[in-house]
C-alpha cells in the first residue's frame, strides 16, 4: 500500500547478504590500494604486539617493576624501518589500540578480499586471524571470523568479478583451511 514499498523492499533484498554486497560496493582498485596502504601502517604495531617473547624479554607488561625501570613501558618505542627513533610511536600507547587495529584488518579483508593478493597484507592478516575468533558487529552481536572467512572463500571471486584481479596462485579455500588448523593448534 505504501508508495515507496517496492524501492524499500528492493533495498532490503540487495543487503540480504551484507558482506557480499559490501564486497561489490568496495571493489574499486583505487579504494583497495588506499585501504591496503592504511593497513600496512598498522603492521609494525601489530607485529610487535603479537610477539609475546619480545614483550616478555623487554619486560614491557610487568606491573611489579620497581625503581628506574618502572616507566619503561611508557617510554619504549616501536621500531619502524625508515623512521627516526624520536618520531616512532610509543609502544605502550599503541598497545591500547591493538584490538581496534586487529578488528580493522579483519573487516577490511572481509569487505575487500582482493587485498590478500598483497604479500604484506597477507602476513598481517595471518597474524590477526589466528588470534581472533569473533569480532564485534553491533552491541552484543558478533561475527565468527573463521566461519565468515570460509563462507567468503566459497563464493569469492564471483564469475562476473570486475574488481582488483587476484593472482591464480591465491587459493582462498586452502588458505582458510590452513588458518583453521593454526587456530585449533
Amino acid at each position: 500500500m505504501e508508495r515507496n514499498y517496492s524501492s524499500l523492499s528492493s533495498n532490503i533484498d540487495q543487503y540480504s547478504e551484507p558482506l557480499k554486497r559490501a564486497t561489490e560496493e568496495f571493489k574499486s582498485e583505487e579504494f583497495t590500494r588506499i585501504l591496503g596502504d592504511v593497513l600496512v601502517q598498522f603492521a609494525p604495531v601489530l607485529m610487535q604486539s603479537y610477539d609475546v617473547d619480545m614483550l616478555r624479554q623487554k619486560n614491557i607488561l610487568n606491573p611489579t617493576e620497581e625503581g628506574d625501570s618502572m616507566p619503561l613501558p611508557v617510554v619504549t618505542q616501536i621500531n619502524i624501518m625508515g623512521l627516526e627513533k624520536e618520531k616512532s610511536p610509543m609502544l605502550h600507547c599503541e598497545l591500547c589500540n591493538v584490538e581496534d587495529y586487529s578488528t580493522w584488518v579483519l573487516y577490511s579483508i572481509l569487505v575487500c578480499p582482493s587485498l590478500l593478493s598483497r604479500d604484506d597484507i597477507m602476513g598481517l592478516f595471518k597474524i590477526v586471524a589466528t588470534d581472533s575468533l569473533v569480532i564485534p558487529l553491533y552491541r552484543d552481536q558478533v561475527l565468527n571470523v573463521h566461519t565468515e572467512l570460509e563462507t567468503l572463500a566459497a563464493w569469492f571471486p564471483p564469475r562476473n568479478w570486475s574488481g582488483v584481479a587476484l593472482p591464480k596462485t591465491l587459493k582462498l579455500k586452502a588458505l582458510m583451511k590452513d588458518l583453521a588448523k593454526e587456530v585449533s593448534e
